[in-house]
C-alpha cells in the first residue's frame, strides 16, 4: 500500500498493486496523472489546490473498488459527464477538470 503526492509541475503517480492513496497537490496549470492499479485505491483531491485550468486524468481500469474525494466541494460547484468509460468533472468556476477511467 502506498501514498503518493503530486507536486507542483507535471507528474505522473503510478501507485502500482495494493491499496493505493494517491493525493493530488497542486500544479501550475499543467497536467496530473494518478493510477492506482490494482487494489482498492482512494484518490483524493481538493479544490481549493486547483488553478484556473488544471488538468487531472485518474487512470483505473482494475475492476476493485475505487474511491475519489473531493474537498472543499459542494454538489452546485461541478458539473459530471460520462464520455463511454470515462467519467469528466468539470469545476463550474473554472476550466479545471478531472477525467476519471479509460480514455
Amino acid at each position: 500500500d502506498d501514498t503518493l503526492v503530486s507536486n507542483t509541475g507535471s507528474d505522473y503517480l503510478y501507485g502500482g498493486s495494493g491499496n493505493d492513496t494517491l493525493i493530488y497537490g497542486g500544479n501550475s496549470n499543467v497536467y496530473t496523472a494518478l493510477q492506482g492499479q490494482a487494489g482498492n485505491d482512494t484518490y483524493i483531491v481538493d479544490k481549493a489546490l486547483l488553478t484556473s485550468s488544471s488538468s487531472i486524468h485518474i487512470l483505473d481500469n482494475a475492476a476493485e473498488e475505487n474511491i475519489l474525494q473531493l474537498k472543499s466541494v459542494s454538489s452546485g460547484d461541478i458539473s459530471l459527464k460520462q464520455s463511454d468509460s470515462l467519467i469528466i468533472i468539470s469545476f463550474n468556476d473554472s476550466a479545471s477538470t478531472i477525467r476519471f477511467g479509460e480514455g
